[in-house]
Order: C-alpha cells, then sequence, then structure tokens
C-alpha cells in the first residue's frame, strides 16, 4: 500500500483549515490563559496560568492554574496547584497538588491525594480519597457512584451519596450505546448519500464540483451562506404561501446533498489518489462524517461545510464548469 505525501494529506485537509481559520479568528489563547481543541494543555512547572479551558483533550498541571481549569470529554492530571476551581464534564480527575476551591466531575472520578478548599462533588462517577490526611474543605456530593477513602475527619462539611453506582453505570452505558447507535446510523446515512450521489452525477460533475472547493473554498463559503440567509428570508416572506414555499422547501436538502458529495470527493480524492472515483466519494463522506461527529468542534465544521458544499453546486452550476458563476456574472455585467 502506498504511502500518502504529506503535500497530498495538506490538500485534503484544505476545507477543514477554512473551519480552522474561522475558529482562530476569536481569541482561543491569551496571555494570562490557554484555551485548546482537540490538544492537550500542558502547565509547566514554572509556568503560571490564570485558567485553562479543554475541549476533547486533556489538561496536565505541574505550575499553577490561578483561576479556574475547565475541560470537557477529557482528563484533569493535576500535579502542581489549581487555585479555582476544577470542572470536568465527560471525563475523571487525578489531583496530587491543591485545588483551593471546587471541583466537579460528571460522568468520571474525582481522585485527591491532596487537600481540596471548597466542595467535591461527582455526578455519575466516583469519590476517592488517596489518604487519610487529605482535607475536603466544604461539602462532599456523589450522585450515583461511590465514595472510598473518607474518614469522619476528612470533610468539613456535610457527606452525601445519592443513587447507587449501578443506576450511574446503567444510565452511563445507555446514554453511550444510544449516542454510538446514533453515530453508526449517521454513518450509514452518509455512506448511502455518497454512493448515491455519486451515482446520479456521474465523475464529471463530481470532478467539477470538487474542482470548485479545493481552489476557491473561502468564496464558496460565502455563496453558500449567501444562498442560506436569501433562502430564509425569501421562505418568511413566502410562508403564507404553502404551495409556492414547500418545492423551496424540498430544494435545499437535494442541493446540499449534491454539493456534500461534490466535497466528499474532493476529499477521498486527494487522500487515496489512486483509488476509483466512487471509493474516493465514499472514503471523503466518511472522514467528513467522523468530523462531524466530534461535540462542538464537529458541530461547528459541520457548519462550515456545509456552506463551502453549498457554495460549490451554486458557484459551479450543478458541475456544469468550476467558474459557471463567475462567468455567468462577468457575461451579465460585459451586457
Amino acid at each position: 500500500m502506498r504511502l500518502v505525501s504529506g503535500s497530498r494529506i495538506r490538500t485534503a485537509l484544505a476545507l477543514f483549515a477554512l473551519a480552522s481559520a474561522l475558529l482562530a479568528a476569536s481569541p482561543l489563547q491569551a496571555a494570562s490563559g490557554r484555551v485548546m481543541v482537540l490538544e492537550s494543555i500542558h502547565v509547566a512547572p514554572d509556568e503560571v496560568l490564570e485558567q485553562t479551558t479543554c475541549i476533547g483533550c486533556s489538561i496536565h498541571v505541574e505550575g499553577v492554574v490561578n483561576d479556574s481549569a475547565l475541560l470537557l470529554l477529557g482528563r484533569l492530571h493535576n500535579e502542581g496547584e489549581i487555585k479555582g476551581n476544577a470542572v470536568v464534564l465527560g471525563g475523571s480527575v487525578m489531583s496530587s497538588g491543591p485545588i483551593g476551591g471546587s471541583a466537579l466531575v460528571v460522568g468520571g472520578t474525582l481522585h485527591l491525594e491532596d487537600d481540596m478548599g471548597g466542595n467535591a462533588v461527582t455526578v455519575m462517577g466516583d469519590l476517592e480519597v488517596g489518604g487519610s490526611d487529605v482535607r475536603i474543605g466544604g461539602d462532599a456530593w456523589t450522585v450515583l457512584g461511590q465514595q472510598n477513602g473518607l474518614t469522619p475527619g476528612s470533610v468539613a462539611g456535610s457527606v452525601t451519596r445519592l443513587g447507587t453506582p449501578s443506576i450511574g453505570r446503567m444510565l452511563i452505558s445507555g446514554v453511550v450505546g444510544g449516542l454510538l447507535l446514533l453515530a453508526l446510523l449517521a454513518l450509514a446515512t452518509v455512506l448511502a448519500l455518497s454512493l448515491l450521489g455519486y451515482m446520479l452525477l456521474g465523475v464529471q460533475r463530481l470532478t467539477v464540483m470538487a474542482d470548485a472547493c479545493t481552489r476557491t473554498p473561502a468564496a464558496c463559503f460565502l455563496v453558500g451562506l449567501g444562498t442560506c440567509f436569501g433562502l430564509a428570508v425569501i421562505g418568511l416572506m413566502m410562508s403564507m404561501l404553502l404551495p409556492v414555499s414547500l418545492p423551496m422547501v424540498l430544494l435545499f436538502p437535494v442541493v446540499s446533498v449534491i454539493g456534500y458529495c461534490g466535497l466528499a470527493f474532493a476529499i477521498g480524492r486527494n487522500l487515496l489518489p489512486s483509488t476509483r472515483p466512487v471509493l474516493a466519494t465514499m472514503s471523503g463522506g466518511l472522514l467528513v462524517a467522523v468530523v462531524q461527529l466530534v461535540p462542538i468542534v464537529g458541530w461547528l465544521v459541520l457548519v462550515v461545510l456545509w456552506n463551502v458544499a453549498l457554495g460549490a453546486v451554486i458557484m459551479s452550476g450543478f458541475g456544469i464548469s468550476s467558474d459557471w458563476l463567475s462567468a455567468k456574472a462577468s457575461g451579465q455585467f460585459a451586457r
């Protein structure tokens, strides 16, 4: 199997770069704090940050965090000091350093080997205290989980445990199973739509739309965004005329699926240049679908790529020519 070169991978992910650029337009990293998406944060031993926020990754603190540490879908490992709160949603906390504020962990374990100044709260997860000299300055709450290692003098406030761990595990397994089922259905739908689009459009039209996506992704995004706003305004104006507006409502998803197939082919043919067009289309669609399953970031990518795909259809005239719209506009202005 031939390895894919770095240049081809960069070309295949050019469309994702547009989404990254939009994310980078906001201040993701300030001088006193750090926010990362799908990339772990490491606070070095001699480093001091005001706050840390991580989505879909992990935080490793060896230095000092003056304020809070917020983590979504990942793991927080504290070997330094967090002076504020620690909040982890969909992950666990391992703390061998002090936490000045409170800690909230949902769907994971909170393990403490050093003091905590505030409350220790776990939901559908366990609270573990690793030593008899560890002190919790507030209350200790556990919902649908276990409490291990707590002694009468280790908690300054009240100790409360609601529900049983078995119920929590059942809820977690049910939620995870449901999400996995939805993910499989979404992937199957994407593969079916990619195959259907390939069969209906053909290689030539897919190639034209793919060229439009890769050559001018920013222009496609703007055209797609403008088309969405235009259709929304027209739809509102014609909402009282249901028989007239209904075809427009039905046409929008069809056009979007056509553009989605062109976008999938653009990505797939660069990742797998030697494969057949139908496999390239399905592979590209599968890759886009997997990225869109990532919480928050995937949804932002979905919005960006949806508009790029829609714009590619408009700019290429449904696969007639990659510069069809500009040619039509030039000819109109020439008159």
